[in-house]
């Protein structure tokens, strides 16, 4: 067995960890925020094909945790169908393609995000964190 440095461990496990706060806080984002840090730390590819294992692992989690409360379920079959017929091609485009071209669609895909997320139209914020907020950054 190969040795694994434990600083690389380490960070490995912080990202999982922290993508897995943030999915829990707000209910996606565990895969964008693993998977580049991943692919830098262990290799496109290969940080691909990690988070392809762990994210599902994730996401049926979440779903078994709150069944109770979902609603749609007719709808949700034709998403795992998609997904299944779309990881079928993604992973012939992982075999297929260059590590430096899925290291520019992570990136793609990334950027994309951030700025659709911008661009959303954010809640109101409450008058209580208004305040709290102006008061804190007094001199």
């Amino acid at each position: 067995m190969e040795h694994v440095d434990p600083l690389l461990l380490g960070l490995l496990v912080a990202v999982i960890l922290g993508g897995a706060m943030i999915n829990g806080l707000i209910g996606m984002g565990f895969a964008l925020v693993a998977v580049n840090v991943m692919a830098a730390a262990l290799g496109t590819k290969e940080g691909v094909v990690v988070m392809s294992v762990l994210a599902p692992v994730t996401a049926a989690y979440q779903l078994w945790l709150n069944r109770a409360a979902s609603v749609g379920w007719r709808r949700l079959r034709w998403v795992v169908v998609g997904a299944l017929v779309g990881s079928v091609f993604g992973a012939e485009l992982l075999v297929l393609l260059p590590a430096w071209a899925i290291s520019l669609l992570l990136g793609g895909f990334t950027v994309q995000f951030v700025i659709d997320t911008a661009r959303r139209e954010r809640p109101k914020m409450t008058d209580r964190k208004s305040t709290r907020l102006n008061s804190s950054h007094r001199t």
